[in-house]
């Protein structure tokens, strides 16, 4: 039996992750297609946000990155 994959976000949907570079953190904005789809089933465990907010909100709740 064939089971379909679910996804966090439906083609086309606006969503926010977390992305860490040279020692600092962006909340990084992208639009779901098929290679959101690609890189969701390459790590099912990454972070995904519906917000902007929510990534600031989570950044500072964690206390898990450094922010400069």
């Amino acid at each position: 039996m064939n089971k379909k994959r679910e996804y966090p976000f439906k083609e086309g949907d606006e969503y926010w992750t977390i992305e860490e570079s040279l020692g600092s953190v962006s909340g990084i904005s992208s639009c779901w297609d098929d290679v959101s789809e690609e890189i969701h089933n390459n790590n099912p465990s990454k972070l995904y946000f519906k917000t902007q907010d929510e990534v600031i909100y989570y950044i500072l709740k964690t206390n898990q990155y450094k922010l400069k």
